[in-house]
């Protein structure tokens, strides 16, 4: 997935007996995020979603059922956001120089038309009945903002098919916790404040049973003209969303697909900005924390599903 992962294991009974086995857990924990790569890395020429890439519109693409289940859910958010949340940005991320290989320029009007031609959600038809795909016009795809957190949600579950009860998964910066840390309390996470040259936790927030994701323009960003153009596209104008927004967390609950839901959230929530992000969390009951630029200092603001992590702070 082109990052980092990090896993805490605890057995709160014989922390030996996880030791022993952390060779062979090593092992089934890699082999999957390989399997996982395999499907959704567009950096691999043969890879599930690269085929898909390539293949022709107007025909029909099989899909495997985890495909499936990251694709669906992110046609979901794109609904629940009017678009603003697209998978098949990438033609825009590419011309705004937020790529992989991009340099950070402002394009012109022409190309940015060009390249919204060559975005859509609405010109992918999943069928999940029959797991297949196709588009209704020539676009691509990319997963990378939501399947992080559905890898993270593959080693939980791998994890609890093996008996593991306590444990903090953590790819890229997605997170889902079950049970307690090492000291028999509930898991800590810190929101990081958005700052080059702060590394301290604005909030700290416990969690058990749960995941969390950020989303935020701090470290990818360019600014003309004392603008600040944020690495978030808005598919419906083709440039960056412009808000204050520093960073954008969420907080899931869901007993499935809980870090893939909230590394999706996340980035959509983004999109919307912070009145409408904070409209939809409250009407969907979803708990989401914002840190805003305000000259010099954070303003936050909060839903009402976020009230009850205010007080279980330490």
């Amino acid at each position: 997935m082109g990052t980092r992962y990090h896993i805490t294991l605890v057995n709160h009974d014989n922390q030996k007996t996880l030791a022993s086995n952390r060779a062979v857990l090593q092992q089934k924990i890699d082999a999957k995020l390989l399997e996982i790569n395999q499907l959704m890395s567009t950096y691999i020429s043969d890879s599930e979603i690269s085929r898909f890439n390539a293949s022709p519109h107007n025909t029909w693409f099989s899909l495997s059922p985890e495909m499936v289940t990251v694709v669906s859910y992110s046609l979901y958010l794109s609904e629940i956001t009017n678009g603003k949340f697209d998978i098949s940005v990438s033609p825009l991320i590419d011309l705004w120089g937020f790529g992989a290989a991009g340099e950070m320029a402002f394009p012109s009007d022409d190309a940015i038309a060009l390249a919204k031609s060559q975005v859509g959600w609405q010109s992918l038809i999943l069928d999940k009945d029959n797991l297949r795909i196709k588009k209704t016009k020539p676009l691509s795809i990319d997963l990378s903002s939501i399947a992080k957190g559905y890898g993270v949600d593959v080693i939980a579950q791998l994890l609890e098919g093996t008996s593991v009860q306590n444990y903090l998964v953590e790819i890229g910066g997605e997170i889902r916790v079950k049970g307690k840390n090492s000291e028999g309390i509930y898991w800590r996470v810190g929101v990081e404040t958005p700052s080059f040259f702060q590394t301290s936790a604005k909030k700290v927030i416990q969690l058990s049973d749960q995941s969390v994701a950020t989303s935020g323009d701090y470290r990818n960003f360019f600014e003309k003209d004392g603008v600040r153009y944020s690495h978030t596209i808005d598919p419906s104008t083709g440039k960056p969303v412009i808000h204050n927004i520093a960073s954008l967390t969420v907080v899931e609950n869901s007993e499935e697909y809980s870090a893939m839901k909230s590394d999706g959230l996340a980035t959509a929530f983004m999109a919307l900005g912070e009145r409408q992000a904070l409209q939809l969390a409250n009407e969907l009951g979803i708990a989401i924390y914002i840190l805003s630029y305000n000259k010099d200092v954070f303003g936050e603001s909060f839903s009402s599903a976020f009230t009850p992590y205010l007080t279980k702070t330490q």
